[in-house]
């Protein structure tokens, strides 16, 4: 148990105290909710990535708190310029422990050069939201001019 348990244990012992009683005939259990986090990255073929390569995401949720993360949702909707599946579905993630989600995806064709692509993940639960994003570049074009020389 931790702080909040030990206050309201106190509580409830003041209350019960004050109203000539040290007996309860209802037991109060504090359970500390999960901690939960998230990370995205993304891995490119190519840095920076050009259109038709294939990238992967990676997301993980951890749970650092001391109970069991049930019910959490988990979202991912890839952005334009990106092709592949997204992601919603809700997992169970225990104490101390992470799930981990990968999305492989292709670059567009037609997506603009030089363009910035940004992705988000969330996460949702009754203890809390989250989210994490993973950036890439697409490589820029080059025009090459090459004079010409004709000879009579």
């Amino acid at each position: 148990a931790g702080p909040q348990a030990d206050e309201l244990a106190h509580a409830l012992h003041i209350l019960l105290h004050a109203s000539g009683s040290d007996e309860a005939s209802t037991v109060f259990t504090v359970i500390d909710p999960p901690v939960l986090g998230i990370s995205k990255s993304v891995a490119l073929t190519n840095d920076p990535a050009k259109p038709g390569d294939a990238i992967t995401y990676t997301i993980v949720i951890s749970n650092s708190g001391p109970s069991d993360a049930t019910n959490v949702r988990i979202t991912d909707t890839l952005p334009a310029g990106v092709i592949g599946n997204n992601v919603d579905m809700t997992q169970t993630i225990a104490a101390g422990d992470s799930y981990t989600v990968t999305v492989t995806a292709t670059v567009a064709e037609d997506v603009a050069a030089s363009s910035t692509i940004t992705n988000t993940a969330t996460f949702a639960h009754a203890s809390g939201n989250g989210e994490a994003s993973a950036v890439f570049v697409i490589r820029p074009t080059f025009t090459l001019y090459l004079p010409l020389a004709f000879k009579p």
